[in-house]
């Protein structure tokens, strides 16, 4: 934020962002502030909003304990303590695909659109939220009758995309490319992994038959996610405790699923109450599943 604010090139310096540009924006109102760190503070209110607000078949005195499980993780703690902003940027990713599935229907042309939008943007922080939103996409891909209103979200999804991202690429096309977003998270995990991930959130899609297995497929991926870069980066498990101790690998990626997993456990203590998390219209049938 510093070199953007001094109008220099935000990538390439010591401190290496590995985020899209929509990232420093969401960042720059907690900068301005005095400390980045509040980002973390505005993520449990958003969260804690997400759940009372989307997951009605889940109690309130469930809800509360989901939010002390998830303020007292150690996971989030570290968050904090570093003013890191992964598991900030899954709560982004939640709360646009339970606001595009408000929107979505047919008499919301416009806030469908706005919806569209909005994710598109929220694919301009990490390339990781693609994975989540690739499952949500092919879940709905299921229903016939709601394809062509999907490919017309998709094209404006790309270009809330390409809007962040050209600009930056225009203005120093070698350095973004050398030691940009796309470099250094490309540089995570080998390119054939990647493709395997994105095979395997279409078909998780297509096989989820409402939300509720949209965020459970998405909580899966995302910890696999982070599982398979400290398999990569550890040649041998023997090695894991001095690689952890000597902060040559990352273990906190594991956080990417953290709040979609806090969802499905909330889910999980009253499996036996009927609504799911949210009603969904079904891909096949386009009556809601309940």
């Amino acid at each position: 934020i510093q070199r953007l604010l001094a109008g220099e090139f935000p990538y390439g310096g010591t401190s290496k962002p590995s985020g899209f540009p929509i990232l420093f924006i969401l960042a720059y109102p907690f900068y301005a502030m005095g400390d980045v760190g509040y980002i973390q503070i505005f993520s449990f209110v958003l969260f804690s909003f997400l759940l009372f607000k989307n997951t009605h078949s889940i109690p309130n005195e469930s809800k509360i304990f989901i939010l002390i499980l998830f303020a007292s993780a150690p996971a989030f703690l570290y968050e904090v303590a570093v003013r890191s902003e992964l598991v900030s940027n899954m709560i982004l990713v939640l709360g646009m695909i339970f606001l595009y599935d408000k929107w979505r229907h047919p008499s919301r042309g416009l806030e469908r659109r706005l919806g569209a939008f909005l994710i598109g943007l929220s694919l301009s922080t990490r390339a990781i939220a693609l994975l989540p939103f690739t499952i949500y996409l092919a879940h709905l891909w299921r229903n016939r009758e709601e394809r062509n209103q999907l490919l017309v979200d998709v094209l404006f999804a790309v270009f809330a995309f390409l809007l962040t991202i050209l600009p930056i690429l225009l203005w120093n096309v070698s350095s973004f490319l050398e030691a940009g977003p796309l470099s250094l998270q490309n540089s995570y995990l080998p390119l054939s992994v990647v493709i395997a991930l994105m095979i395997a959130s279409i078909l998780m899609g297509w096989r989820a038959r409402n939300l509720l297995q949209v965020l459970s497929g998405s909580a899966i991926l995302l910890f696999v996610v982070g599982v398979a870069y400290i398999a990569i980066q550890i040649p041998s498990l023997l090695d894991l405790p001095e690689q952890i101790r000597s902060s040559q690998v990352d273990i906190s990626y594991l956080i990417f699923s953290l709040p979609f997993l806090l969802i499905i456990f909330g889910r999980m203590l009253h499996l036996n109450n009927a609504p799911e998390v949210q009603t969904i219209s079904s891909p096949s049938t386009g009556k809601e599943n309940e």
